[in-house]
């Protein structure tokens, strides 16, 4: 089970979970990234039943040139289209604590498809959230390379 997800200031995902038989007949808790938890391949059940908006599909990742405008066309589900923002966290956007890309910049916005304007000045990894303003709901990221 997972107890708390936070998100570190390189776009990178501190997980803590709760789980049975990591340690023959205990109930533990471990502490880490997936990678270093080896998770994989979990699931999350709201995702089936459309609790989880808004989701990401794709793209899962986009590689850009540093200083230079790029534009990320997103596919997903429950997009609000009215009230979507994009927020970069990582490198330099952490300096301020988050980059955001206003709902007005964004183009072909509808419930499932988005158009985000991005500009990042230093190298380095980001990670990119749609944001639903009025459910105050974030989605899953999209990895952003910049050299």
């Amino acid at each position: 089970m997972v107890d708390n997800v936070t998100v570190g200031s390189d776009g990178s995902l501190r997980v803590s979970i709760t789980e049975s038989n990591y340690r023959r007949c205990q109930i533990t808790t471990r502490f880490g990234s997936t990678d270093s938890l080896k998770i994989r391949g979990f699931f999350d059940p709201s995702y089936s039943t459309g609790a989880s908006f808004p989701r990401v599909d794709g793209p899962r990742s986009v590689s850009a040139r540093q200083g230079q405008v790029f534009s990320v066309p997103v596919s997903g589900t429950g997009f609000d289209s009215a009230t979507m923002q994009a927020i970069v966290l990582g490198g330099w956007c952490d300096t301020f604590k988050k980059c955001v890309i206003p709902t007005n910049a964004i183009t072909s916005r509808s419930s499932s498809t988005a158009t985000i304007p991005v500009v990042l000045n230093q190298s380095g990894y980001y990670t990119l959230y749609l944001f639903n303003r009025n459910s105050g709901m974030s989605s899953n990221g999209i990895r952003i390379s910049v050299r």
